[in-house]
């Protein structure tokens, strides 16, 4: 069928092979296909049981996404069939964003989780935000620090395990 009412342009899994999600609450494995015509063709389809209000991400194998119900599932890439699912306690209010082997997922009730991607999505640490959400994705030190940056001016720090590293630092003062 027709891949209608596009959400996101998706994430490539490969050279010619994309994860859609629509708003119909579908996913979609879209495949470029150049015989006998150049042409998408929808070659897999799931429903889901919640919208999908942010984009999906790809990584060793396995589509990530978060749902409007407060689930963060990892499927199988290949086959689309649930892998691991874990309930976050309020929607996503933000990007999902991968570091190294680690996902970092922004929830309403203003908390940011991380989680060891793997087998299974394991959850590390979580940790409050103070006034606002993240400015964007989390970066990744030399010395294997995670730096954030909230959009009221917070910086700060945190090691592998969730310990805060050094004091945070306010750019607004």
């Amino acid at each position: 069928g027709a891949v209608t009412g596009l959400l996101y342009p998706g994430k490539k899994l490969n050279d010619d092979t994309l994860i859609v999600v629509t708003n119909q609450k579908k996913l979609h494995k879209v495949q470029f296909r150049s015989s006998p015509l150049a042409a998408l063709q929808a070659t897999a389809e799931i429903p889901l049981d919640s919208a999908v209000d942010y984009g999906v991400r790809v990584h060793n194998g396995q589509v990530l996404l978060a749902d409007a119900a407060g689930h963060l599932k990892a499927l199988d890439a290949n086959r689309l069939d649930l892998v691991s699912a874990v309930k976050l306690g309020a929607a996503v209010s933000n990007d999902l964003w991968i570091v190294g082997d680690q996902l970092f997922v922004e929830t309403r009730d203003r908390q940011v989780h991380c989680f060891e991607l793997g087998q299974q999505l394991t959850k590390k640490w979580s940790a409050k935000l103070s006034g606002s959400g993240l400015a964007g994705a989390p970066l990744a030190a030399p010395d294997g620090a995670i730096i954030f940056a909230q959009q009221n001016g917070l910086i700060w720090a945190k090691n592998i395990d969730g310990e805060s590293i050094g004091q945070q630092f306010d750019l607004q003062q």
